[in-house]
Protein backbone atom coordinates (compact mmCIF):
# COMPACT_ATOMS: atom_id res chain seq x y z
CA UNK A 1 0.00 0.00 0.00
CA UNK A 2 1.32 3.48 -1.24
CA UNK A 3 0.94 6.04 1.64
CA UNK A 4 0.95 9.58 0.55
CA UNK A 5 1.44 12.64 2.80
CA UNK A 6 0.64 16.34 1.86
CA UNK A 7 -0.03 19.46 4.78
CA UNK A 8 -1.13 23.05 4.56
CA UNK A 9 0.44 24.76 7.10
CA UNK A 10 -0.22 28.59 8.22
CA UNK A 11 2.06 30.98 8.97
CA UNK A 12 1.79 34.79 9.97
CA UNK A 13 3.64 38.00 8.55
CA UNK A 14 6.06 40.26 10.76
CA UNK A 15 7.43 43.65 9.88
CA UNK A 16 10.33 44.22 12.88
CA UNK A 17 8.70 43.35 15.76
CA UNK A 18 4.94 43.90 14.68
CA UNK A 19 2.76 41.40 13.22
CA UNK A 20 0.97 42.37 10.11
CA UNK A 21 -2.47 40.97 8.65
CA UNK A 22 -1.74 38.88 5.02
CA UNK A 23 -5.25 39.62 3.46
CA UNK A 24 -3.90 41.98 1.65
CA UNK A 25 -0.73 40.80 1.18
CA UNK A 26 -1.10 37.49 -0.51
CA UNK A 27 -3.21 36.30 -3.41
CA UNK A 28 -5.94 33.97 -3.22
CA UNK A 29 -8.44 32.41 -1.17
CA UNK A 30 -10.23 29.39 0.24
CA UNK A 31 -12.55 28.86 -2.40
CA UNK A 32 -9.74 29.98 -5.07
CA UNK A 33 -6.24 29.89 -4.21
CA UNK A 34 -3.03 31.40 -6.24
CA UNK A 35 -1.02 28.40 -7.83
CA UNK A 36 2.46 28.52 -8.61
CA UNK A 37 3.99 26.30 -11.53
CA UNK A 38 4.37 23.02 -9.52
CA UNK A 39 0.55 23.09 -8.57
CA UNK A 40 1.50 24.52 -4.51
CA UNK A 41 -1.53 26.63 -3.80
CA UNK A 42 -1.47 29.54 -1.42
CA UNK A 43 -3.54 32.11 0.11
CA UNK A 44 -4.83 34.38 2.68
CA UNK A 45 -6.44 32.53 5.73
CA UNK A 46 -8.08 35.22 7.72
CA UNK A 47 -4.67 37.08 9.14
CA UNK A 48 -1.96 34.41 8.37
CA UNK A 49 -0.20 33.08 4.93
CA UNK A 50 -1.68 29.38 4.18
CA UNK A 51 -0.29 27.45 1.37
CA UNK A 52 -0.54 23.16 1.30
CA UNK A 53 1.83 21.35 -1.22
CA UNK A 54 1.05 18.35 -3.08
CA UNK A 55 0.68 14.76 -1.80
CA UNK A 56 4.52 13.37 -0.98
CA UNK A 57 5.48 9.89 -1.43
CA UNK A 58 8.95 9.97 0.31
CA UNK A 59 10.17 12.31 2.58
CA UNK A 60 12.42 13.79 0.33
CA UNK A 61 9.95 14.82 -1.78
CA UNK A 62 7.97 15.66 1.53
CA UNK A 63 10.65 18.17 2.45
CA UNK A 64 11.70 19.41 -1.50
CA UNK A 65 8.04 20.44 -1.63
CA UNK A 66 8.07 22.37 1.47
CA UNK A 67 10.80 24.22 0.66
CA UNK A 68 9.81 25.13 -2.89
CA UNK A 69 6.39 26.77 -1.41
CA UNK A 70 8.36 28.54 1.26
CA UNK A 71 10.67 30.01 -1.85
CA UNK A 72 8.01 30.46 -4.29
CA UNK A 73 5.94 32.91 -1.33
CA UNK A 74 9.15 34.52 -0.26
CA UNK A 75 9.09 35.46 -3.81
CA UNK A 76 5.60 37.34 -4.07
CA UNK A 77 5.94 38.73 -0.17
CA UNK A 78 7.19 42.21 0.09
CA UNK A 79 11.43 41.80 1.34
CA UNK A 80 10.42 43.58 4.36
CA UNK A 81 8.69 41.14 5.78
CA UNK A 82 9.57 38.00 7.82
CA UNK A 83 8.21 34.28 8.27
CA UNK A 84 6.77 33.82 11.50
CA UNK A 85 5.83 30.53 12.59
CA UNK A 86 4.58 30.78 15.86
CA UNK A 87 1.54 28.55 17.33
CA UNK A 88 -0.20 31.60 18.51
CA UNK A 89 0.37 35.39 18.36
CA UNK A 90 -2.04 38.16 19.50
CA UNK A 91 -2.39 41.47 18.30
CA UNK A 92 -2.87 44.64 19.42
CA UNK A 93 -6.33 45.91 19.91
CA UNK A 94 -5.73 48.54 18.24
CA UNK A 95 -4.21 47.09 15.28
CA UNK A 96 -6.53 44.57 14.97
CA UNK A 97 -9.62 46.56 15.01
CA UNK A 98 -9.03 48.07 12.09
CA UNK A 99 -8.78 45.19 10.49
CA UNK A 100 -11.51 44.41 7.78
CA UNK A 101 -14.17 42.26 9.34
CA UNK A 102 -13.53 39.25 6.76
CA UNK A 103 -9.93 38.85 8.10
CA UNK A 104 -11.08 38.32 11.45
CA UNK A 105 -13.88 35.76 11.22
CA UNK A 106 -12.94 32.37 12.66
CA UNK A 107 -14.07 30.29 9.73
CA UNK A 108 -13.62 26.94 8.49
CA UNK A 109 -15.97 23.67 8.37
CA UNK A 110 -15.78 22.20 11.79
CA UNK A 111 -13.68 18.91 12.52
CA UNK A 112 -14.20 15.52 14.10
CA UNK A 113 -13.19 14.11 17.79
CA UNK A 114 -11.89 10.49 16.90
CA UNK A 115 -12.75 9.86 20.45
CA UNK A 116 -16.41 10.87 20.75
CA UNK A 117 -16.88 10.64 16.80
CA UNK A 118 -18.73 13.67 16.86
CA UNK A 119 -17.93 17.11 15.63
CA UNK A 120 -15.89 19.34 17.33
CA UNK A 121 -17.85 22.59 19.06
CA UNK A 122 -17.11 26.09 17.10
CA UNK A 123 -13.72 28.17 18.32
CA UNK A 124 -14.23 30.88 19.89
CA UNK A 125 -10.86 33.01 21.31
CA UNK A 126 -10.91 33.00 25.11
CA UNK A 127 -11.80 35.57 27.36
CA UNK A 128 -8.55 38.47 27.31
CA UNK A 129 -7.21 36.66 23.81
CA UNK A 130 -10.00 37.58 21.29
CA UNK A 131 -7.45 39.20 19.00
CA UNK A 132 -5.03 35.97 19.61
CA UNK A 133 -4.66 34.01 15.79
CA UNK A 134 -3.08 30.61 15.57
CA UNK A 135 -0.89 28.91 13.02
CA UNK A 136 -2.37 25.26 12.24
CA UNK A 137 0.36 22.59 10.86
CA UNK A 138 -2.46 19.73 9.73
CA UNK A 139 -0.98 16.64 7.79
CA UNK A 140 -2.66 15.22 5.12
CA UNK A 141 -2.62 11.41 4.41
CA UNK A 142 -3.66 9.01 2.09
CA UNK A 143 -3.80 5.48 1.64
CA UNK A 144 -7.52 5.32 -0.21
CA UNK A 145 -9.05 6.57 -3.15
CA UNK A 146 -12.65 8.65 -3.79
CA UNK A 147 -13.59 7.39 -0.49
CA UNK A 148 -17.00 8.70 0.73
CA UNK A 149 -16.01 10.92 3.85
CA UNK A 150 -19.03 9.97 5.53
CA UNK A 151 -19.10 6.10 5.11
CA UNK A 152 -19.04 4.56 8.11
CA UNK A 153 -15.94 2.26 7.86
CA UNK A 154 -14.11 4.73 6.16
CA UNK A 155 -14.77 7.21 8.77
CA UNK A 156 -13.95 4.97 12.15
CA UNK A 157 -10.27 4.22 10.00
CA UNK A 158 -9.38 7.36 10.17
CA UNK A 159 -10.94 8.09 13.78
CA UNK A 160 -7.99 4.83 14.53
CA UNK A 161 -5.57 6.57 12.57
CA UNK A 162 -6.30 9.78 14.28
CA UNK A 163 -5.67 7.79 17.98
CA UNK A 164 -2.25 6.09 16.95
CA UNK A 165 -1.09 9.39 15.33
CA UNK A 166 -2.13 11.29 19.09
CA UNK A 167 -0.33 8.26 20.64
CA UNK A 168 2.54 9.19 18.70
CA UNK A 169 3.09 12.48 18.30
CA UNK A 170 1.15 13.16 21.80
CA UNK A 171 5.08 13.56 23.88
CA UNK A 172 7.32 14.08 21.25
CA UNK A 173 5.58 17.30 20.14
CA UNK A 174 6.80 18.78 23.03
CA UNK A 175 9.81 19.16 22.01
CA UNK A 176 9.51 21.38 18.74
CA UNK A 177 6.45 23.13 20.58
CA UNK A 178 5.81 24.26 23.70
CA UNK A 179 2.49 27.21 22.73
CA UNK A 180 -0.63 26.10 24.66
CA UNK A 181 -2.39 28.73 23.86
CA UNK A 182 -3.20 27.61 20.37
CA UNK A 183 -5.20 24.48 21.63
CA UNK A 184 -7.72 26.30 23.32
CA UNK A 185 -8.87 27.46 20.04
CA UNK A 186 -7.70 24.62 17.37
CA UNK A 187 -5.87 21.66 17.78
CA UNK A 188 -7.11 19.21 20.71
CA UNK A 189 -6.89 15.77 20.93
CA UNK A 190 -8.09 13.58 18.13
CA UNK A 191 -8.92 16.57 16.04
CA UNK A 192 -9.28 15.07 12.24
CA UNK A 193 -11.23 15.33 8.82
CA UNK A 194 -12.49 12.84 6.45
CA UNK A 195 -11.18 12.86 3.00
CA UNK A 196 -11.79 11.08 0.11
CA UNK A 197 -8.12 9.71 0.14
CA UNK A 198 -7.71 9.28 3.61
CA UNK A 199 -7.87 12.01 6.30
CA UNK A 200 -6.32 15.16 7.73
CA UNK A 201 -4.49 15.09 11.10
CA UNK A 202 -5.27 18.55 12.61
CA UNK A 203 -3.88 18.35 16.17
CA UNK A 204 0.04 19.87 15.28
CA UNK A 205 0.28 23.22 15.13
CA UNK A 206 2.77 25.49 12.65
CA UNK A 207 6.04 24.91 15.13
CA UNK A 208 7.68 21.91 12.67
CA UNK A 209 8.06 24.20 9.98
CA UNK A 210 10.56 25.89 11.74
CA UNK A 211 13.43 23.16 12.08
CA UNK A 212 13.81 21.55 8.25
CA UNK A 213 15.48 18.63 9.80
CA UNK A 214 12.34 17.55 11.31
CA UNK A 215 10.08 17.16 7.97
CA UNK A 216 11.52 14.11 6.67
CA UNK A 217 11.43 12.59 10.30
CA UNK A 218 7.38 13.66 10.09
CA UNK A 219 6.76 12.11 7.07
CA UNK A 220 8.48 8.66 8.09
CA UNK A 221 6.74 8.66 11.11
CA UNK A 222 3.49 9.18 9.79
CA UNK A 223 3.59 6.53 7.30
CA UNK A 224 5.50 4.39 9.79
CA UNK A 225 2.40 4.67 12.27
CA UNK A 226 -0.04 4.30 9.55
CA UNK A 227 1.29 1.22 8.18
CA UNK A 228 1.01 -0.26 11.34
CA UNK A 229 -2.55 1.04 12.27
CA UNK A 230 -3.57 -1.06 9.03
CA UNK A 231 -1.86 -4.07 10.22
CA UNK A 232 -3.49 -3.91 13.28
CA UNK A 233 -0.03 -3.74 15.39
CA UNK A 234 -1.52 -1.08 18.43
CA UNK A 235 1.47 -0.74 20.45
CA UNK A 236 1.02 -0.42 24.47
CA UNK A 237 1.06 3.11 26.22
CA UNK A 238 3.69 4.55 28.02
CA UNK A 239 3.68 5.25 32.13
CA UNK A 240 6.61 7.00 32.65
CA UNK A 241 7.28 10.27 30.62
CA UNK A 242 9.97 11.11 28.64
CA UNK A 243 11.60 14.44 28.92
CA UNK A 244 14.97 14.50 27.18
CA UNK A 245 15.11 13.86 22.78
CA UNK A 246 16.96 10.63 24.02
CA UNK A 247 14.42 9.65 26.33
CA UNK A 248 11.82 10.24 23.94
CA UNK A 249 13.90 8.44 21.06
CA UNK A 250 13.91 5.29 23.81
CA UNK A 251 10.75 5.31 24.61
CA UNK A 252 9.41 5.62 20.76
CA UNK A 253 12.35 2.24 20.42
CA UNK A 254 10.85 0.64 23.28
CA UNK A 255 7.40 1.08 22.50
CA UNK A 256 7.24 0.85 18.23
CA UNK A 257 10.23 -1.33 18.06
CA UNK A 258 13.90 -0.81 16.24
CA UNK A 259 12.49 0.09 12.94
CA UNK A 260 10.78 3.10 14.39
CA UNK A 261 12.18 6.69 12.85
CA UNK A 262 14.47 8.24 15.47
CA UNK A 263 14.00 12.55 15.97
CA UNK A 264 16.86 13.81 14.77
CA UNK A 265 19.17 15.03 17.81
CA UNK A 266 20.33 18.08 15.93
CA UNK A 267 16.89 19.32 14.50
CA UNK A 268 17.13 22.55 16.29
CA UNK A 269 20.39 23.31 14.67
Amino acid sequence: MQITVGCDPEFFLKKGDKHVSAHDIVPGNKRNPFLFADGTGVQADGTAVEFNIRPSIDPREFSANIERALADIRGIIPRDLEFDFSPSIVYPRKYFDKLPQQSKDLGCDPDFNAYSGRHNISPTPPLGFETMRTGAGHIHIGWTDNKDPHDRSHFWDCCTVTKALDHYFGLAKNLWDNDHRRQSLYGAKGAFRPKPYGCEYRVLSNAWLKYPKLWPWLFESVRFVVDRTVENKHPGYAYLYPQSLDDHNLWLRQTFGNKVPLIPKDFKE
